[in-house]
């Protein structure tokens, strides 16, 4: 637990001015049809905002985009179907509203960099630039934390190991 509160006194506040607790979050995930930026592509944007350590629930952004391609292999993963997208808008469409929600947020995820670089593609393609924007990727919070769990599970009965 000290890593975790070490990261945060740490962490670099974008805005310089605000405290953590007064900071705004955008927690993000996409769903791909696969993991190549060449020759996949985004189904969906899914975004909460936080505002330092509360969830706001009225906050939200999901869309889905059409795409013409829908990779049978990665169905069961994102539960999207082709008939799904048929009248969803192009991406491009709603590219500036995405931009205007995450807007002077810092941006949380967990593999953040995938969904980054699919995002980025869709933006240049549209002509519009992605901003300058703090992020924070969790996946190493999850490896740490799930570390510190096994070893606290194994070391108060290695029997229940099969619990985690």
């Amino acid at each position: 637990m000290k890593a975790l509160l070490d990261f945060w006194q740490k962490w670099k506040n974008p805005l310089k001015t605000q405290k953590i607790k007064e900071a705004s979050f955008v927690v993000l995930d996409t769903e791909l049809t696969g993991l190549d930026p060449r020759k996949d592509a985004l189904l969906s944007i899914g975004a909460i905002k936080m505002h330092g350590g509360r969830i706001l629930l009225g906050e939200i952004f999901y869309r889905e985009v059409y795409s013409p391609v829908i990779s049978q292999k990665t169905i069961p993963i994102h539960q999207i179907l082709p008939s799904d997208l048929k009248m969803r808008p192009e991406i491009s469409k709603i590219l500036p509203e995405f931009l205007n929600f995450i807007k002077n947020c810092v941006l949380v995820g967990f593999h953040l960099r995938i969904d980054l670089t699919f995002l980025k593609k869709y933006l240049k393609k549209s002509g519009l630039s992605f901003p300058d924007l703090a992020t924070i990727e969790v996946y190493g919070l999850y490896r740490w934390l799930k570390k510190k769990v096994c070893r606290r599970m194994l070391f108060i009965s290695p029997w229940k190991s099969e619990l985690l």
